[in-house]
């Protein structure tokens, strides 16, 4: 390797500049960007500016920004690096190659960490790699932080069963307790699996999360058998996943994959659930102060029919008492409309 690949393995390659967009996302680090770039590479041939979580970049920066990146000097490359490329602006988007990475094969990531363990003399089954790679959801960076814990935590030899617990994971023998009441019709035992993720102290969040996940890998092989790369999963996994699923119809595994992932956005926003659910008041309990004020207006307003009757009178006897007097026109001014100081007599 040259001098340059050495350098920009270690980060210190004096032409090879990143930057966090997260931390450094307004307008004036733009603009020293900006300022940075007018100067030439100092050895290499092209002088790269890494933009890391560039969807952060707020819109007036990306504006102070759009002029060099439309039209930068011959010897600048930018790399604009996100994992939310909706979010870039369409002017900056137009003016960019777009280069899409894929997510690594679960086989991949299992062989690869079985490879850095070698290296570093950890003893990893393949249970535990596969733990650590389903945890990783097709990143290698998440896969390898994983296994960083793992290996701080458990030391050189990692166990399935203490890696799961590291992190959060379940196993596939404590999903298959719920596929067992949901076979015998037992409502009991699935009780008793809430009731024992509560005593544990297990996220139910998670759960349900890792439920919905389980039931669609059920329903994935249940479909396409137990060789289908849709399943992140181990060969001796996928092939137990074929023989629960083939226990369930494909219509079954539906509902409950729908009913899971409902349960699971439940969980996930339970404010927003809160108002359609009512609680009766029990029998003798104190009404709120406000059903108290509807109830006393509504008596006010209605209210016995002598109460009513009397009300009306005093009523009447009111008006009458502030009713205005009538005055009668002097002779000869009608048509002014002048009215007489002297009151007419009421009838009695």
């Amino acid at each position: 390797m040259c001098a340059s690949c050495l350098e920009i393995s270690a980060s210190g390659a004096p032409d090879v500049i990143e930057i966090d967009a997260a931390s450094n996302r307004g307008i004036n680090e733009m603009r020293e960007l900006r300022e940075n770039v007018r100067y030439q590479p100092a050895r290499d041939r092209y002088k790269v500016f890494i933009i890391d979580e560039a969807h952060q970049i707020t819109n007036e920066a990306f504006n102070a920004l759009l002029k060099t990146i439309e039209e930068p000097p011959p010897w600048v490359v930018f790399v604009l690096c996100t994992t939310e490329a909706h979010k870039i602006p369409a002017t900056i988007a137009s003016r960019c190659q777009h280069f899409s990475f894929r997510s690594v094969g679960f086989e991949d990531l299992a062989a690869r960490m079985a490879w850095i363990c070698q290296q570093e003399g950890i003893e990893a089954d393949a249970e535990a790699l596969a733990v650590l790679a389903q945890a990783g959801e097709g990143s290698v960076r998440d896969s390898l932080s994983a296994l960083d814990q793992a290996i701080a935590c458990c030391g050189s030899k990692l166990d399935a069963a203490e890696v799961r617990a590291l992190l959060g994971a379940f196993s596939l023998e404590s999903l298959e307790q719920v596929t067992q009441a949901l076979v015998s019709n037992d409502s009991r035992r699935m009780l008793e699996v809430v009731d024992e993720l509560e005593r544990n102290g297990h996220n139910l969040q998670h759960f349900s999360r890792e439920l919905a996940r389980y039931f669609r890998n059920l329903l994935v092989t249940r479909i396409s058998g137990a060789d289908t790369r849709l399943v992140a999963a181990s060969a001796a996994e996928r092939q137990r996943l074929a023989e629960i699923a083939s226990q369930f119809s494909e219509e079954d595994l539906s509902r409950y994959l729908q009913l899971s992932l409902d349960l699971f956005a439940i969980c996930s926003f339970p404010c927003s659930r809160a108002s359609t659910w009512k609680s009766p008041r029990p029998p003798g309990a104190s009404r709120p102060l406000a059903a108290h004020r509807r109830s006393a207006g509504a008596t006010e307003r209605t209210g016995s029919p002598a109460t009513h009757a009397a009300r009306q009178t005093g009523s009447a006897a009111t008006a009458a008492a502030h009713r205005p007097l009538a005055f009668r026109s002097r002779p000869g001014q009608e048509d002014r409309g002048r009215p007489c100081p002297r009151p007419l007599r009421r009838s009695p």
